[in-house]
């Protein structure tokens, strides 16, 4: 009864912190507005999102997005799952790829008095703000996260565009690029050969931390769209078939198109990406990544090849970082103490420095559970990884105190299981 009425709760009032959320509309959002291509994924994701069923919701918009990666409806409901479940770096890069959409199509939002149709852009700035994030000009954000529009008086200056608007807007034509290649070989218009071939040139783009090869240059413009593409092929086809072309004309011209969308020979490679230096831009990696799986782009296992990357070149950012801090205090590294007897595990880090920073951090959170211990960082063989290193703590008194301890640790969502150091 207590987890339904928390639910339910959930439901009521998707964002804890601005205290509104997504109310379904009786009438069916679908008479009152115009959900784009596809859309009956997302009013049924829409429709589970009010009823709390994020596990639900989250199935029915990363299909959506899968048909539509830029389905407004399906971006905000797998915006706030993501913060309603803990996943806040998600749900920032969600609504701000909304934001930068400027999406105007309306649903029902908020709870009691508060409940109002809102534009989609006008409710992602407001959960934006509620998660911390900036938003963007022309907003403001009162006390209750709810955001009052701005007015400003029209300006001769072009307007400014964001960082993340930017990178979002070159992510879009990047998928766009991919989406068209992927609809031209279901329409058998061209080979599963060249699909191959083209998707493995270009795959640099989607992943560009796991794949070592660089893409095309210039695949972050946009594109012309996929049905203009489409009807131009099919005119040179016909064209063919009609004899008002050679062979060799149609195959010059058809070549032209696929190399301008996916090169396979590109004059010009792009630059490498920004390296993952620290936690925000890991953050970002690990937002797009998403964002493509729930495209469909890439494979899960093409997923956790680019996360692991990207999180090995932050490990090794970190740790030079905390090398140059040491040398220029002019200490050495401090080994970690050791304990023995009963303890607990508390996770797994791949790096001994990334253990320390996280034990030095739960020792805060949780002093009348850890602050008494002493840390014990072991280096264990990975088959995939290399190496990891366990972060342990201890002594305590026996096991049923370590069961304690992980009891209140695991309330956090922090892991924790007995163990025994020796």
């Amino acid at each position: 009864m207590i987890l339904a009425r928390r639910w339910l709760a959930v439901a009521l009032c998707a964002v804890s912190l601005s205290g509104c959320g997504y109310l379904y509309d009786p009438q069916g959002f679908s008479s009152a507005i115009s959900p784009w291509e596809n859309g009956q994924a997302s009013d049924q994701a829409m429709l589970a999102l009010s009823k709390g069923h994020f596990d639900t919701a989250e199935q029915l918009g990363a299909e959506a997005l899968r048909r539509n990666p830029r389905d407004p409806y399906a971006l905000l409901v797998m915006a706030s799952v993501y913060q309603n479940t803990a996943r806040t770096d998600l749900a920032r890069q969600y609504y701000e790829a909304l934001i930068s959409m400027h999406p105007q199509q309306t649903t029902v939002w908020g709870s009691g008095a508060d409940m109002r149709r809102r534009t989609i852009e006008d409710i992602a700035r407001s959960n934006l703000a509620a998660l911390g994030g900036a938003a963007a000009p022309g907003m403001m954000a009162d006390i209750a996260g709810t955001p009052a529009a701005a007015y400003a008086p029209p300006s001769s200056e072009p307007p400014q565009v964001s960082v993340q608007d930017a990178a979002f807007a070159a992510d879009t034509a990047i998928i766009t690029r991919f989406e068209t290649l992927r609809r031209l070989l279901k329409m058998n218009m061209i080979s599963r050969d060249d699909y191959v071939r083209r998707r493995a040139a270009n795959l640099g783009a989607l992943l560009p931390y796991s794949v070592p090869r660089r893409p095309g240059a210039g695949l972050d413009q946009p594109a012309p769209p996929a049905e203009q593409i489409i009807g131009r092929l099919k005119d040179i086809s016909a064209n063919y078939q009609e004899k008002s072309v050679s062979e060799d004309a149609m195959a010059a011209e058809r070549s032209a198109i696929l190399e301008a969308l996916l090169p396979l020979h590109p004059l010009r490679l792009a630059d490498s990406p920004p390296p993952v230096s620290d936690q925000l831009r890991f953050a970002a990696v690990a937002g797009r990544v998403q964002r493509l799986r729930d495209a469909g782009l890439i494979t899960a296992a093409e997923a956790a090849r680019e996360r692991g990357a990207a999180e090995a070149q932050l490990a090794a950012a970190m740790a030079q970082a905390e090398a140059t801090a040491r040398l220029a205090n002019g200490t050495a590294p401090q080994p970690a103490l050791s304990a023995k007897g009963d303890g607990v595990t508390l996770g797994v880090y791949v790096s001994d420095m990334r253990a320390e920073v996280a034990w030095e951090s739960l020792q805060r959170r949780f002093p009348e559970q850890l602050g008494q211990l002493q840390s014990s960082i072991i280096r264990v063989r990975h088959r995939r990884r290399g190496h990891v290193y366990v972060l342990r703590a201890g002594p305590v008194r026996d096991r049923h105190a370590a069961l304690e301890v992980c009891h209140v640790l695991r309330r956090s969502h922090v892991t924790c299981a007995p163990t025994v150091i020796r």
